[in-house]
């Protein structure tokens, strides 16, 4: 009991030595596994109105997959970075959103995108161990947080950006 509460204590330091502490705001810190863990990470897609970009591993979550084509269609803008091997599995969504028209990169050979964060409209970012993954959400033992702070999206997207660029053909 008093590990689970000293996670979320660990992390809110974390983050607030690296950002204004008057200006973040945590929308929420998150454990998985639990059949609806992925819920907030798909309110955030439905919400977004201007971009989201994520940086992940793998993506076989089909909500969460049809939460990035919705936005897509809405006029949102989505690109992702994922693992090219993971890329490769049997119930990889890549070729969904690509499909949908979604822009999708994939890292090198010698490369493993392990990241797994998201900047949505430049203000929201949720980061953490989460694999969008039926396993990730129902059975592994997870976590991601959701900041709201543009100082830390920057920095994220920033890196995103340097990803972006590093690995786009």
């Amino acid at each position: 009991m008093v590990k689970k509460r000293l996670i979320p204590i660990f992390l809110l330091s974390f983050v607030f030595l690296y950002i204004s502490p008057s200006s973040a705001e945590v929308l929420g810190i998150y454990f998985p596994p639990g059949k609806r863990a992925h819920r907030p990470i798909i309110n955030l897609y439905k919400n977004a109105q201007k971009s989201i970009h994520l940086a992940i591993y793998t993506l076989t979550k089909n909500d969460i997959t049809r939460a990035l084509i919705n936005a897509h269609k809405r006029g949102v803008e989505i690109k992702v970075i994922m693992d090219d091997e993971k890329a490769l599995d049997i119930h990889s969504d890549d070729e969904k959103l690509e499909e949908a028209g979604i822009e999708v990169v994939k890292d090198g050979p010698l490369s493993l995108m392990h990241n797994k964060f998201a900047i949505i409209d430049g203000i929201i970012v949720y980061t953490g161990s989460y694999n969008h993954t039926r396993s990730g959400t129902e059975y592994n033992d997870e976590n991601y947080i959701i900041i709201k702070d543009k100082e830390v999206a920057e920095v994220y997207e920033r890196q995103f950006q340097k990803l972006w660029e590093k690995y786009k053909r």
